[in-house]
């Protein structure tokens, strides 16, 4: 799915994948929060389970930045947890007019890859641009 929102000669970029890592949830899933954690659990199954959240939380910031912003492109991309097919076969066209594109995911402790295959994604001045800290943000 490709979005562009308004118009303008650059665009900021977000995407996200819309697939997620587990394939199976049970009818009873739950999240349970405890303190500053959540997880998933089945009752019935007496298991826990994946939340889901890769990459929902990438999706809902596409969603936010859509309401925000008056100029932004946005593209959702399926199968990526099983190999990143759908963004290999992505339009790159779309992208041509973007100064930027962000990917919000989880890979480790980070919110945003900034590396693929040991391979630089961004500049490290990028990093320090987008880091929580700047924004008043701080770890808890």
């Amino acid at each position: 799915i490709y979005i562009t929102k308004g118009t303008a000669k650059t665009y900021p970029c977000m995407v996200a994948h819309l697939d997620q890592v587990q394939k199976y949830h049970p009818t009873d899933f739950t999240v349970i929060e405890t303190k500053d954690l959540l997880f998933g659990y089945s009752p019935k199954e007496r298991s826990f389970c994946g939340l889901g959240a890769d990459d929902k939380n990438g999706i809902w910031l596409c969603l936010q930045c859509l309401q925000k912003f008056n100029e932004i492109k946005v593209a959702f991309f399926v199968c990526e947890e099983v190999g990143c097919i759908g963004s290999s076969k992505a339009n790159m066209d779309f992208f041509n007019d973007c100064r930027f594109v962000i990917q919000p995911d989880r890979r480790g402790k980070s919110d945003v890859i900034t590396q693929i295959g040991f391979m630089d994604i961004c500049s490290d001045d990028f990093i320090k641009d987008i880091t929580p800290e700047k924004f008043g943000y701080t770890p808890t």
